[in-house]
């Protein structure tokens, strides 16, 4: 008899909790910032490999892309430099160059919430502006972050927190 009403009560909050009940626009949440040594090139160091992650949720479950989806970047990262106390954007000489990139589709269930953690994982290099390099060792950055749905709902802005660039 105990077991019997420990289901019922356990099926009765499973049944009053249900899906959780998220917005169709993903909002995120930073979650850590991450700059490991990249392997050397020609024995000298171009940049800095990081991780950057995120924590979502999302009403739809409608995050990701397939491999023939370009119309979407789902995850975009601006770089901001820290220059006398104060951030501004970086801008690179590709004017289309941006961090970021696409990640494989999160769940295939549609119309159903999820709610996780996204890493993107990349190599920073330091980037050249003609011969003065944009950023180097030693410049302290943070980065906005922003994921798009496939229906095109952008998330919220999170910014990282900072970190000096070339610590290895």
């Amino acid at each position: 008899m105990k077991n019997f009403i420990f289901i019922c009560i356990a099926c009765l909050l499973n049944s009053c909790l249900g899906k959780p009940e998220f917005s169709n626009t993903p909002l995120i949440t930073f979650k850590s910032i991450t700059l490991l040594e990249p392997p050397p090139r020609n024995g000298l160091s171009y940049g800095d490999s990081m991780i950057i992650a995120v924590e979502f949720e999302d009403g739809d479950g409608d995050l990701g892309t397939s491999a023939s989806d370009t119309s979407i970047k789902a995850f975009k990262i601006v770089a901001l430099r820290k220059i006398q106390n104060s951030f501004t954007v970086v801008r690179f000489v590709d004017e289309n160059f941006t961090l970021g990139g696409n990640f494989d589709r999160l769940s295939n269930v549609p119309d159903s919430p999820i709610k996780g953690e996204i890493q993107y994982r990349g190599k920073f290099e330091y980037v050249l502006g003609g011969t003065t390099p944009l950023l180097k060792k030693g410049d302290i950055v943070k980065f906005q972050i922003q994921i798009t749905d496939r229906a095109k709902n952008k998330s919220n802005i999170v910014e990282s927190n900072e970190v000096v660039l070339g610590k290895y």
